[in-house]
């Protein structure tokens, strides 16, 4: 019944009349059929199908003063036949500022350049500075253009999840001089129980920078990361009803490097990261290559991708390897 109310939602959307607004309706089709092998004590291989339709309503509407205001919404029907609300956010501004509200996805920090299918391991966590980015954690954020080369956002995140209050702050900048393009930015985010008495919580604050250049043919680029978690938790005996307080912390840092190549119409992808936990004493790599050439109808592409990665949990060294064949449509 859910599923339903949201499309009809969204039909209305669509079919509805608006007299003064430009908007617009566009969709994608995404699968992915990949393969996976995994090494940890013991030998596992797993064939995945997966994929969804993205459709995407927009519209804005402009003031003889260049103010605007818009809203975005976009679904995702999935190939498992589950229906999911991708973004929904109002949006007003002019060419300065624009003010977000709702859910929806923020500048990324943490680039792996073209990424069609990274292996990983489960052995480290990583950290890629998006605890407040969205879509988990809805938001009002605030983007600036100041100038043609810089652009200032910060992001208000509010929400709760699993009982849980989420209050989260992330600023960052986006600098550009010529072929260089410079990243960065923090976020801190707190998590608390509805009730106010309780002494339960949990933390991130961290930080990232992400740096690419674009030579002609090659863009290369990397990233860093650095992360702090801190979880508070109050414990009951069960025996006694005592009370008591259990800390603890985690630093993670991350990193990647890619470079991806044109080559014409299609282009090669190179990537590499590595991740490790401080306290755990855990790591992770991983290594990636892709290609991805467009098909000879308009709006159609098929991309492949092959990644590997080894990691150490403290206790085994688990490895992980597979490949992907992404078909992709927009119309």
């Amino acid at each position: 019944m859910k599923k339903l109310v949201i499309l009809a939602a969204l039909a209305t959307l669509v079919f509805t009349p608006q007299a003064f607004a430009e908007q617009s309706l566009s969709a994608n089709i995404e699968t992915n059929t990949t393969f996976e092998s995994h090494s940890n004590g013991t030998d596992e291989t797993i064939y995945i199908n997966d994929g969804r339709v993205e459709v995407v309503i927009q519209a804005t509407t402009e003031n003889s003063d260049g103010m605007f205001a818009g809203g975005k919404g976009c679904f995702e029907v999935q190939v498992n036949g589950g229906i999911g609300v991708c973004d929904v956010v109002f949006m007003l501004g002019n060419p300065s500022f624009t003010l977000k509200v709702g859910r929806y996805e923020d500048e990324g920090l943490f680039s792996k350049g073209q990424d069609i299918y990274v292996a990983g391991t489960g052995a480290s966590q990583w950290y890629e500075a998006n605890k407040v980015r969205g879509r988990d954690v809805d938001a009002l954020g605030v983007i600036f253009n100041m100038g043609e080369n810089m652009t200032f956002g910060t992001r208000l995140g509010y929400d709760n999840d699993n009982d849980l209050n989420e209050l989260g702050v992330r600023p960052y900048i986006i600098v550009s001089s010529g072929a260089l393009k410079i990243k960065a930015g923090g976020e801190y985010l707190i998590m608390k129980p509805f009730d106010t008495d309780a002494d339960d919580e949990e933390t991130w604050f961290g930080g990232a920078v992400d740096i690419s250049m674009n030579l002609g043919n090659i863009t290369i680029g990397g990233t860093a990361t650095y992360g702090k978690n801190e979880v508070t938790t109050v414990v009951v005996d069960d025996m006694t009803g005592a009370s008591s307080t259990v800390d603890s912390e985690e630093t993670v840092m991350s990193d990647t490097i890619y470079a991806t190549i044109a080559m014409g119409d299609n282009s090669l992808g190179l990537g590499a990261g590595y991740t490790m936990e401080d306290e755990a004493d855990t790591n992770e790599m991983f290594g990636f290559v892709s290609y991805a050439m467009p098909l000879p109808v308009d709006g159609a592409a098929v991309k492949f991708g092959a990644s590997f990665a080894s990691g150490d949990d403290g206790v085994d060294e688990p490895t992980a390897f597979g490949a992907r064949v992404r078909f992709w449509y927009e119309f």
